[in-house]
């Protein structure tokens, strides 16, 4: 999943900051860690307090972070990575090439990850002092990418509850499943001053108004309306659009419905949701296809048009029972719609996508409602997210391989504008296969209090700046 990386780096230098900080986020997981992130708001938070092996500079290149050089050999296997000197945990500590190996040495002992392949690291070896080398099992040309995420991050193995952290704060001991507290790490090779010492993430489900006055930047809820946004603007704040998106959709199993009853369920919620103002109540975009539309990769309408009429043309079924896996945070209009639109229908729900990832795995469902960040000018990172094995947000015939080849064929094309052309045929496939049915689009932002000035934010980092979508 690909987020806004260094955003609150922004905020602690930002001119117009205060001493602390309070975001409000609309869910804290009731216990931390970097190799399970579920979340935007996990993904936040571990940039806090996280460093990486490498980094995306404002122009969407990679850039040293903690190695200050690499080379790749053996046709992308093996990565040879120096080690910056004298770099420092928050608690004055030498970050070694000790602590670097047991970090990645973690993401080999937990596999499942959701950005990247953890099962693909064959090994990780300290070469001398200042240099470490990470063995593949198989080529990976887009592996020092993988390294900038939340899981690959280096931590203090002896403290596993990121009281002592790499990244620009800590965990202090006033953190609880009420409120993350952070401090600033003053052994942390800010670039400039920095203005935040103190940064508190605090889960919200309904904000009041005594809140309101407390908060500086509020993260929305998915649930939250047009009605809510706009009592919180006239409380004092202003809404900062991201360039992030993310897209919701029905992931409709082949392994559980036959292609007929998937054109059937099209059809029915085609029908269904027409005229439905639930997309624009919501301020939500209508979508057509899985990735957000802007960008090389993408269907074109006359693409989508041209797949959609061939399916209408295929005999219809029926269904007597629909068994759906849904969000328990979904808009209750739209879960009307979804009722309304089967005769039968077997409801369960999961709360974040960490009980969704348990769920799939111990039952099987004809209908999942998901989402994810695809509004990256490059797919590829988004769609390792998309596939990946330990929580698939798309599910796929499980005796057939044509999609596992054609994302092994995407996530090895070097050549940019190949890489597209298979992209986008990935996205043709998906709609001619019906196995999503796109839902909407949710541009995101945040909602910063007056007076905090967010307006270089795009200017912070690659990840909303340089390869997302403006």
């Amino acid at each position: 999943m690909k987020t806004i990386n260094i955003f609150l780096l922004y905020l602690v230098t930002s001119m117009n900051a205060f001493a602390q900080l309070k975001i409000a986020i609309p869910s804290l997981s009731q216990k931390l860690n970097h190799l399970e992130i579920h979340s935007v708001s996990e993904y936040v938070i571990f940039d806090d307090l996280l460093r990486s092996l490498v980094k995306f500079d404002s122009n969407g290149e990679l850039a040293p972070d903690l190695a200050e050089s690499w080379e790749v050999k053996d046709q992308y296997k093996k990565f040879v990575l120096k080690i910056k000197p004298n770099q420092h945990f928050s608690d004055n500590s030498l970050i070694t090439t000790k602590d670097i190996v047991m970090s990645l040495q973690n993401v080999l002992a937990n596999p499942a990850i959701v950005h990247g392949d953890g099962k693909k690291i064959k090994k990780v070896s300290i070469l001398n002092d200042s240099q470490v080398e990470i063995e593949l099992t198989e080529s990976n040309p887009f592996f020092l990418t993988e390294l900038s995420s939340p899981e690959y991050r280096i931590v203090k193995t002896t403290d596993a509850k990121y009281g002592v952290t790499s990244g620009p704060y800590f965990l202090t001991k006033n953190s609880s499943s009420k409120k993350l507290s952070l401090k600033l790490n003053e052994y942390y090779p800010f670039e400039t001053n920095v203005k935040y010492k103190e940064v508190d993430y605090i889960p919200y489900q309904k904000i009041t108004k005594k809140e309101l006055d407390s908060f500086d930047i509020i993260w929305p809820a998915s649930t939250m309306g047009l009605a809510e946004i706009e009592n919180i603007i006239k409380n004092g704040y202003y809404v900062y659009k991201l360039n992030l998106g993310f897209s919701y959709w029905l992931s409709l199993n082949p392994n559980t419905l036959n292609a007929n009853e998937r054109i059937f369920i099209k059809h029915k919620l085609d029908s269904m949701l027409k005229d439905s103002t639930f997309f624009s109540n919501n301020n939500f975009t209508r979508s057509s296809q899985l990735f957000l539309p802007y960008g090389p990769g993408r269907l074109t309408d006359e693409g989508i048009d041209s797949i959609n009429g061939k399916l209408s043309k295929v005999a219809s079924a029926k269904l007597e029972k629909v068994k759906m896996l849904l969000p328990k945070s979904i808009q209750q209009e739209l879960l009307l719609q979804l009722k309304s639109a089967f005769n039968q229908i077997d409801l369960h729900y999961y709360s974040d996508f960490s009980e969704y990832a348990k769920l799939i795995k111990q039952h099987q469902y004809d209908v999942s409602l998901v989402n994810n960040d695809l509004s990256s000018i490059d797919l590829r990172s988004s769609l390792v997210v998309t596939f990946n094995s330990s929580r698939p947000l798309v599910l796929t015939e499980k005796n057939k391989t044509d999609y596992e080849e054609l994302l092994k064929k995407i996530n090895t094309e070097l050549n940019s504008k190949k890489r597209y052309e298979l992209i986008k045929l990935l996205g043709e496939k998906l709609l001619s296969d019906v196995i999503i049915y796109p839902l909407y689009y949710d541009y995101g932002f945040v909602l910063a209090k007056n007076g905090i000035d967010l307006s270089q934010l795009n200017k912070s980092g690659a990840e909303t700046f340089s390869w997302k979508i403006k």
